[in-house]
């Protein structure tokens, strides 16, 4: 998958990415914690311009974080009402 992006990524030219998955994954779960939820097993997924990060894979429903990949600010941090 992470070929298929950097071919995307080159024809339209779109910049590499500045963020790590480590970064990403430690961006989101600082966010998830300051949003007073809690952290479990994280799943990722990279996408063109963003990282999607899920704070607990084995919970439906769990909260995710969308982490911009160029600056690493959070672009969208959502969960579903309790």
């Amino acid at each position: 998958m992470s070929s298929f992006l950097n071919m995307l990524r080159f024809l339209l030219r779109i910049p590499a990415p500045r963020i790590t998955k480590e970064e990403a994954l430690r961006i989101a779960r600082e966010e998830v914690i300051r949003q007073g939820d809690t952290w479990g097993i994280p799943a990722v997924q990279q996408k063109l311009r963003t990282w999607i990060v899920w704070s607990n894979r084995d919970v439906v429903g769990s909260p995710f974080v969308e982490v911009d990949n160029q600056t690493g600010q959070v672009r969208q941090f959502a969960s579903p009402p309790r």
